[in-house]
Order: C-alpha cells, then structure tokens, then sequence
C-alpha cells in the first residue's frame, strides 16, 4: 500500500485509466480489510501532495473501505471509526482547499452522524420489534461467523509464509466471502421491512443538497469541523479547523483558528458562569469563544436568517453558545437568535419531518427514587404540604463515578455489565424524590393545557416499565409533546449508562416491573416516538461521552433516533423549582402558536425579569 500511495504521489501528470492504475485501484478495493491499514491509510496521507484527482479517488478509496469495514466487522465499528478518523478530517480539508465545499460537507456529517449510530450496535438494532426468532439467530450467527473467519484470516497473515497454512486460510477466505454476502442479503431483506433497523446498521449521512432542503430559508446551520492532533500520532500532521456555513442557497466552509485552546476556553466560561465571584472572567472569555467561533462566519450568515442550528464538534458541545457575545455592549448570541443544536444535520433529517397538528401532552413525573422511604412516605412527599423547594435534580448522594476508573478496570466493569447486566453498575448511586416535579405537571395542567389535551403517569406509575409498555403498543407515538420530569444521569466513561430515571429506582414500587428503573441510550433509542418534542426536564441531560469527530453522544441524540425531531436537555445541574417556572412559561408560548426554540429563546429572555 505505501508503494502505491508513494508511487502515484511522485507525478502529477498520472493516466488514471491506465490498466495498470485499474488494476490496482481494484485490487486494493478488494483486498484492502484490515483496521491495520485503515489506520496506516489516516498516516500516509499526511505525508504526500499528490494530484488532486489522485487525492480525491484515495479518498474515495479509504472511506469506502471504511464503510465496508464497519459492516463486515461489526464488533470492531468503533475501533475502524476511531482508526479512521483522520481520513474524514482531511476529505474535509481537501474538499476544502478544492473549492468544494459541499462534498466538505458530506465527509463532516461522516465524522458525527454514523460513530452514534454504530454505538448502539447490531444487537440493539435486533430488539426491534418485527423481528422474528429466526431471523436474529441468523444475523447472530452469520455475524459470528464473519468475525471467526476474519481472526482465521488476520492470524494466518501475520505468520512467516513459510508457516501459513493456505487451505485452512482459502477456507476461511471462501466462508468470509460467504457469510459475508448472506449477512448483506439478509439486512436488506429486514431493512426494507422495518425501516429503523437498516438506520442503526449502516446510517448514510445526509447529502448537502438534502441538507439545504431541510435548511430552509429561515436558518443557517454552523457544522463545526475541530481538529484533534491526539487523533494521529503523526504529529507533523497539519489539519485546519473549519465551520461549515449551510443555508438554502450556498455553503461555504469558513477556516477557524486551529491554535486556539477551545477546550479550556470553555471549561473557564462554565466554571465562571456557576461562580459568580469571576464574572471578570466570564465576559472575557465569552468575547473571546465569540470571536474565534462567531465573528468569522457571520459575513456568511443569510440575510433573514432567524434560526442557528449549531453542530458542535468535540469540547464544543459543552459550550453555551447562548451567552458568546462581542463585547459587554454587544446583544448576546442567544438574543440575536434563536438556537438550536443538534449532533448533525443527517441525525436531525432522519428524526424530522413531524409536524403535529394537535399539541397533546404526555408528562412523566414524580416518580420514587428514595430507597429509604416506603411508599406511604412517597406518596406524603407528593402531598401540597409535602412538598420541597429548590431541591437539585440529578445532584445526589452519587457515591461512585465511572471516571475514577484507570483504563483496565474501565475494561473489567464494560464485560461484567455485558455478562450480569445493569444491577452492579447502578447499585450504588443514591438519589433523592422530586416533589417539585408534580407541581410543574400541575402547572401544565392547570394553567396551559386543556384536560383532553394533557396526559399523566406519576409516582410509583412513573416507571420505566411503563414507558417501554406503551413504546410497545403505539401509545408514545400518538403524543406529539413527551415531557419527564425527573433525575436524569450521565456518566463521561460509559455512555451507555446515562439515563432517565423512573421509579422502580426506589425498590418500593409495587409495579411488577422486571427494569431497573434506568432508561439508557440503547434502550431509548428503539423506543417508537412520533414526538415534535420532548423535554427532558432533568439534570445534565444533554451531556454524554466526548468521542471525536461525533460531538456528544447523549440521551438527546437516543430520543431523535427514536423519533422525536426535537428535544430539549440540559447541560447544567438544574434548581427544581427553578425549572418548574421554566417549563411553564415555555409552554405557554408553545401554546400560543410559538416554535420550540423560539419560546425557549423568549423564555431565558424573561428570565431576568424574574
């Protein structure tokens, strides 16, 4: 491979349709699998400036290798994603520097859209329901089969030629092929059926002009592309950062300072922000994030623009871009716009397109979290004397966090929730009842909807049986709003694990519930939502595992590939009263006639009036 790459690099006059350049172009197409030499691939292509059409074929070469790659190895999706990385940051600089920004485009909605996707994983995607028996068994064991037969294959090449034995690896070779072709043809046949299964097995990124589509002439998207030079241990390698600016009309890719220390720009602004002694440092560094994410793309801003959809990249996605502004004269960013933000544009299309007519509410609240009261002490904390204020959702007595782990014992606790499941995993988190929960759904339902259009589940009924019972039998689809009002929990090692709470979390809910009471992202992202929202109206809801290139991967994102087209998340510890307020308002605006992210856009606005 590196002669090939070395080879065609020296000229820049190369006859492409040669025999010879075909020849080898398909050869490599066909014997070119191994995570190996994707990862060799991300290095080599640091190191020539080959013709530009020789550049874009690799390319095409690499991803597509890289697209094969994750179907065919779907216990490896994340390592092939990991390894291959570099190649979508450099399309995008390539693509950049060619004057395309539109196929820049498409390799970025690569880096972010498919990583979350993958992470679900084949068996998620098998506990869809339509499924039958025979057909999981078959995908289990052909999946089985290709990964045996790839070890055959990768161990046999690694051993002296002298020592490799070539009919057990031409068997190997001719049942890889095989099982290989039956997994794809059985996909297909499952896909076409049930629609959500060919999405979580193998995701296609939108492509620019779907995107504009979708865009329309009111918004203005901001895809931000930050380079990491801890993806590559070639560190001559020079990558720029970029902001991809889509509307209706153009996109245009807008190069951003690659020097810039964002991630600890960023942690600065949030610590300053819940520490109002740095208020200094709060408007500094605001001006400053502004100045190096916002100024430079606002010559490219349509005109009429009233709506920003930002797609963050890495740190980006704990940032409030709400607050950026240019000076302490200057109107916040949040205030010049309304803002929405979404993990990438192919998430958003693949959730969207519900508009509902009748804005009927269903609200989860109140549920037993308390494992040290029985359930006449849950139900007196619900009682109007009973109830608290200013408690913290999500801010509990939490006595263990995955983020002490060293990588080894971060290794050790993935296999034994895999073997034993959950139980362990969350036996030690502690956590507190939520009165203030029951008067926010009273405020929504006594001052804002209508009794036909406002639904209930609460206390010991707020259970995450319930939930999975009625994604089952269609009722969650029939409900354009879905709001919980609840814990919520994330961990920044293990994603998987970060959930919406429910009641069975106390143990002393008589629900004949089998669930622990944690709805993770892979349980929550095959539940059937026909949703223009949900609210997650918990603590620190949007946030989730930091993987580059694929922003944040958090229970926001699980709730749109589930199918609501908007939800809403905190990135903060939130004041239970506080939110109560909040929801109430927002909900108000909603009511008459409002957007989501423009009522939520007015409501932090009345905030300060409060």
């Amino acid at each position: 491979l590196f002669f090939y790459l070395g080879y065609l690099s020296q000229s820049t006059t190369f006859d492409y349709n040669s025999e010879w350049f075909r020849n080898s172009h398909n050869g490599f197409k066909t014997s070119f699998r191994y995570k190996e030499t994707l990862s060799s691939l991300s290095e080599q292509l640091f190191y020539f400036i080959p013709a530009p059409a020789f550049t874009r074929e690799t390319l095409t070469l690499a991803t597509d290798t890289v697209e094969r790659a994750r179907l065919d190895l779907s216990s490896m999706k994340s390592d092939i994603m990991r390894k291959s990385l570099p190649i979508y940051y450099y399309g995008v600089q390539f693509e950049a520097e060619q004057k395309n920004p539109k196929k820049a485009f498409e390799y970025s909605e690569s880096l972010r859209s498919r990583g979350f996707l993958d992470q679900l994983g084949t068996e998620t995607a098998l506990k869809l329901d339509g499924i039958t028996d025979e057909e999981r068994k078959s995908v289990q064991d052909l999946s089985a089969k290709i990964t045996s037969s790839r070890k055959t294959i990768e161990a046999q090449n690694n051993l002296p030629l002298s020592e490799r034995d070539e009919k057990l690896l031409a068997q190997a070779g001719s049942e890889l092929s095989q099982a290989e072709k039956s997994l794809l043809k059985l996909d297909e046949k499952i896909g076409k059926r049930i629609p959500a299964y060919a999405q979580l097995r193998n995701p296609k990124p939108v492509s620019a002009s779907e995107a504009q589509k979708w865009c329309g002439k009111k918004c203005t998207v901001l895809e931000y592309v930050l380079w990491n030079p801890d993806l590559t241990e070639n560190k001559d390698a020079k990558i720029k950062s970029y902001c991809i600016v889509l509307t209706s009309k153009k996109v245009n890719v807008v190069e951003l300072d690659g020097e810039y220390d964002y991630a600890g720009a960023i942690n600065k602004l949030r610590k300053a922000i819940t520490d109002l002694k740095r208020e200094g440092q709060f408007e500094d560094v605001r001006n400053e994030l502004y100045e190096k994410l916002i100024s430079p793309v606002l010559p490219y801003i349509a005109g009429g623009t009233k709506e920003l959809v930002i797609v963050p990249d890495g740190n980006l996605s704990f940032l409030p871009f709400d607050v950026l502004r240019k000076d302490e004269d200057a109107k916040c960013l949040g205030d010049k716009y309304a803002l929405a933000f979404s993990p990438s544009v192919s998430v958003s299309v693949l959730s969207g397109n519900k508009n509902a007519e009748e804005k009927k509410m269903l609200a989860f609240g109140g549920a037993w979290y308390d494992t040290r009261l029985s359930a006449d002490s849950h139900r007196a904390n619900f009682t109007a004397e009973g109830i608290a204020r200013g408690a913290k959702r999500g801010q509990s007595a939490v006595s263990f966090d995955s983020g002490d782990l060293n990588e080894k014992q971060l290794s050790y606790m993935k296999n034994d929730i895999k073997q034993n499941g959950l139980s362990g995993y969350f036996s030690d988190l502690k956590w507190q009842d939520l009165p203030g929960t029951i008067t926010e759904l009273n405020a929504l339902k006594n001052g804002i909807f209508t009794s036909g259009a406002f639904s209930e589940i609460t206390q010991e009924k707020a259970s995450e049986k319930t939930v999975k019972e009625l994604s089952k039998d269609g009722t969650l689809a029939q409900f354009p709003i879905l709001h919980f009002a609840c814990h919520g929990y994330f961990d920044t090692k293990i994603a998987d694990m970060s959930s919406v709470l429910f009641s069975e979390v106390s143990g002393s809910a008589e629900t004949n519930s089998t669930d622990d009471g944690y709805l993770t992202i892979p349980e929550t992202a095959v539940l059937k939502l026909n949703a223009d929202f949900v609210c997650l109206s918990a603590c620190e809801t949007g946030l989730g595992e930091m993987k580059a290139g694929d922003g944040m991967v958090g229970l926001s994102r699980a709730f749109m590939v589930a199918g609501a087209k908007h939800v809403g998340a905190s990135l903060w510890c939130v004041d239970d009263e506080a939110t109560a307020r909040f929801m109430a308002s927002m909900y108000k605006k909603v009511k008459k006639g409002a957007d989501y992210v423009t009522a939520y856009q007015k409501t932090v606005e009345n905030m300060t009036q409060w």
